[in-house]
């Protein structure tokens, strides 16, 4: 069993007394360098991921290991010339055991004698959640670079194996293998020496994703191809201050590969904006151009409206003198519904946040209906949001953080997942300080549609109130003058969306329309389909007929390489791969849909399907490779068993 330790309390493993943790940075190239651990009794050793100065792959190898001294280097994958310029390196080292927190957070810290690969490892005692896991070698007796990765994790054990370069024909094992499993309820963990670590699950892949000031990516190997191509695989991630720990606890893709981190742009220019009150708040309604239009969330109550809690009132009470009035009445209520609520400021510039405060009257802090944890989270294009710190909030007036790494994002969402008790929200004034980036470098859509073009999507940013039904548009210059009548969805994902396609399951052909509808079956004509794809801005949602929406980004319909969106010519008669008509199709290896290795969206009907055991691909969605943007179904890969039906969007 495990000892209960309170979060003030140092960690111990058995008797011996042991420091609770050590954390830091090595600088290592291809020689050895040495690391002290003669302040634990049994050391475990998380090595963290490596910088990215010298762009040669490989991975970090402990070279020989002592009771008190680990030497590391990096070691490049065999078929490169083994001399590496110099890396900066995380570490975290643990005494071994098991150890739970008064906050419900539980460590294990242990190692493996991995004698055979793939092997399957149990953790000492079940956790209450799927764990957070990290793996580093202990040791390296194969003399050669090799990347340690975990898959089938679950709350009770997970399996771990040995990936050698390529071109290695066998390969070795008999390593030690140090783990450290931890979960934390509320994804962060407040350490005896003052030490934060965050918590979280990201897909990653070779384009990387932002984790804190760095730039987070998968590094395959090329000693077999050239190809560094790789699908998203699930990874674990710890953040200590700047420094990152991750491990894959998938093996979606076969290939081998590494972590790297590289740091963002550092040349980014700033502007402050209007900063309002005693510390700089950038969001108070009147400012930077914001109205009560810019402020939303999930759910109001009355005159409790989103903007009241940027106007610089706590309820009644003035709590920023810089004010431009009170809006209604001066605080936002929303309710917990059993499911997580969100409060939110859309600016029209980038905005860098490095912390916030919120503000409750007494009145909605005494029933327990301030917030209690609470994620932020950002976003650019205001459909893709991402977690970026989860925060504990006291059953007090005011609660201010500083983030452990500025945010940015034009969108600012403040995800309450749980309050003191009680099931309304309420927060009286939300203060956001920072500044704006003024060179800011994000991209327009490389497919500007025409500036008079007239779509469901201009429709609805012209007039925002606006309702499902059918609309006139004219999406490109072919129909200048000479329209058609399209169905928009008004409502879902900020509204704009044009229905492109209704398609099911078990359908003998697909039947075109110049006006489909979401109550009968049919696809748009060719010209149409052409006309609105040309000027598709942001992706493809599509409902299925329980209300269920997903979502794709145009970045990946336009990047399928075996079937891109844009290269479909008609919808009544799409591609065919192999057997599947398909709208989009992306594919690591070959375009067969074979092999849990594609992804796409099925237009397809009986006379296109493998057999009758395959109809269920008709209308539906598979993310074995590349993921949605937002997926519905309780299935990870595959939405045909909880659907039969799809109406297909465009935007």
């Amino acid at each position: 069993m495990f000892k209960k330790l309170a979060l003030v309390a140092a960690l111990s493993f058995a008797s011996q007394a042991a420091a609770d943790h050590s954390t830091g940075a090595l600088l290592l190239n291809h020689l050895p360098t040495t690391l002290d651990m003669s302040a634990f009794n049994q050391p475990v050793l998380i090595t963290g991921v490596p910088s990215f100065k010298d762009a040669e792959p490989g991975v970090v190898s402990v070279t020989s290991l002592t009771a008190n001294t680990a030497s590391l280097a990096f070691k490049e994958w065999d078929n490169y010339d083994g001399v590496h310029g110099e890396e900066q390196v995380p570490y975290l080292i643990f005494e071994k055991g098991r150890y739970e927190y008064a906050d419900g957070t539980i460590i294990e810290a242990g190692q493996i004698d991995l004698s055979s690969n793939n092997q399957f490892v149990l953790f000492q005692e079940a956790f209450p959640e799927v764990p957070k896991l990290y793996l580093t070698a202990g040791t390296n007796n194969a003399n050669r670079a090799f990347n340690v990765r975990s898959s089938s994790l679950t709350r009770h054990s997970f399996k771990t194996q040995l990936n050698y370069a390529e071109s290695v024909n066998s390969n070795s094992v008999n390593e030690i293998v140090n783990y450290v499993a931890i979960y934390a309820p509320n994804k962060t963990v407040d350490m005896t020496n003052g030490d934060t670590f965050v918590l979280n699950s990201e897909l990653l892949n070779h384009m990387g994703i932002q984790v804190g000031s760095k730039q987070l990516f998968i590094q395959e190997e090329q000693s077999k191809d050239q190809e560094t191509v790789h699908v998203r695989e699930s990874v674990s991630i710890l953040r200590i201050g700047e420094y990152v720990f991750a491990t894959d606890n998938s093996s979606y893709g076969g290939d081998t590969y590494s972590l790297r981190a590289v740091p963002l742009d550092t040349e980014l220019t700033f502007t402050p904006g209007e900063q309002t009150g005693e510390q700089g708040n950038i969001a108070l309604n009147g400012t930077n151009g914001l109205t009560t239009s810019n402020f939303t969330a999930s759910t109001t109550y009355s005159t409790y409206i989103p903007a009241a809690a940027f106007d610089g009132y706590n309820g009644g009470t003035l709590v920023n003198a810089d004010t431009r009035g009170k809006t209604n009445s001066g605080a936002w209520l929303g309710y917990q519904n059993n499911a997580p609520q969100w409060l939110q400021v859309s600016f029209a510039k980038t905005a860098y946040i490095s912390g916030f405060k919120t503000f409750v009257y007494t009145g909605a802090v005494t029933p327990g209906m301030s917030p209690r944890r609470v994620t932020l989270q950002v976003s650019d294009d205001n459909i893709n949001f991402h977690d970026h710190e989860t925060f504990t909030l006291d059953k007090v007036n005011e609660n201010q953080f500083t983030l452990l790494s500025p945010a940015t994002g034009k969108h600012i969402r403040l995800v309450v997942h749980a309050t003191h008790g009680h099931n309304a929200i309420v927060i009286g004034e939300l203060e956001y300080y920072g500044q704006f980036i003024e060179n800011d470098t994000t991209q327009l859509p490389p497919t500007e549609p025409s500036p008079d073009a007239i779509t469901c999507a201009s429709i609805k940013k012209e007039t925002s109130n606006t309702v499902n039904g059918t609309y006139y548009v004219e999406p490109s210059s072919q129909y200048k003058g000479n329209g058609f009548q399209a169905y928009c969805n008004m409502t879902e994902l900020d509204g704009g969306w044009t229905l492109v396609a209704n398609h099911k399951d078990g359908l003998d052909a697909l039947t075109t329309k110049t006006q489909v509808r979401p109550a009968d079956p049919g696809v748009l004509t060719d010209e149409q389909w052409r006309s609105i794809i040309s000027s598709m801005q942001v992706g493809i949602m599509t409902i299925d007929e329980h209300g269920k929406v997903a979502f794709i980004s145009k970045d990946k319909l336009l990047a399928g390489n075996c079937v891109a969106t844009n290269e479909v010519a008609s919808l009544t008669f799409p591609p065919v791969p192999f057997d599947v008509a398909l709208l989009w199709h992306d594919e690591v290896s070959g375009c067969s849909s074979t092999g849990l290795d594609y992804s796409y969206i099925a237009l397809s009907t009986k006379h296109t399907s493998r057999s009758d055991s395959h109809l269920t691909v008709g209308a539906s969605l598979y993310q074995h490779g590349t993921k949605f943007d937002i997926w519905p179904y309780t299935h990870a890969k595959y939405s045909g068993a909880e659907q039969n039906q799809l109406l297909i969007y465009v935007k």
